[in-house]
């Protein structure tokens, strides 16, 4: 069970992972902040830049033709993830609330900030994938629920540090097994096999720099 659950996690942290690379890899945007999705040849999806993630997924997966071309199988592997991504976000997110009254992106941000050192904004903004005004306002939501603390940066007045309290872990720690026990749920229909056949696809699409390897350190 402890290593389904690892590897199922491992396959949602590919999706979350993988906005980074929508944002650096993926996209080229305009002077407007606009990003342009190619899905066809010739084609592509206007989007704004800030929109969420999810958002994305959803228009994007919707864009591309229901039945790719044989010589473009690369393209139903890519709207079936974001179609899954597009689905698996919004539910959790909604689960993760009526469990424990904290939205997704609060449990991204908390997650990443569970460490022994503080982040810059602009690093967790980049971690996170959200804009700096997005990340900004998420920071002050969070500071008003005494969850992170933010500190003006000594050696540059225009940034700031922010780093997780002790009431903001111990939020994250009530939460996880909420967050897992929902990605379980959702990969119950694969095996262990397939599952780490999964994760090792992603992992090639990704990286394996990217993408942790639960086997590591074992």
């Amino acid at each position: 069970m402890l290593l389904r659950v690892i590897v199922a996690t491992q396959c949602v942290d590919y999706c979350h992972r993988a906005r980074r690379d929508l944002r650096r890899q993926l996209f080229s945007g305009d002077q407007f902040g606009h990003c342009f999705y190619p899905y066809r040849e010739g084609k592509y999806v206007r989007v704004h830049a800030t929109s969420s993630v999810h958002t994305h997924a959803i228009g994007l997966s919707l864009a591309v033709p229901k039945s790719p071309t044989r010589s473009h199988p690369a393209v139903g592997a890519w709207a079936a993830l974001l179609q899954v991504h597009a689905r698996l976000v919004p539910e959790l997110d909604a689960e993760l609330r009526r469990a424990t009254g904290l939205p997704l992106v609060w449990y991204d941000v908390l997650l990443e900030l569970d460490g022994p050192r503080q982040l810059r904004m602009s690093d967790l903004g980049s971690r996170v994938v959200l804009s700096r005004t997005r990340v900004s306002r998420l920071v002050t939501e969070l500071e008003a629920q005494d969850l992170v603390r933010r500190d003006a940066n000594p050696d540059d007045g225009r940034s700031a540090f922010v780093s997780i309290t002790e009431a903001g872990r111990t939020r994250l720690r009530e939460a996880a097994p909420h967050y897992l026990a929902g990605i379980e749920r959702r990969f119950a229909g694969l095996s262990v096999q397939q599952l780490e056949v999964l994760t090792g696809a992603l992992r090639t699409v990704l990286g394996p720099a990217e993408l942790p390897d639960p086997q590591a350190g074992a």
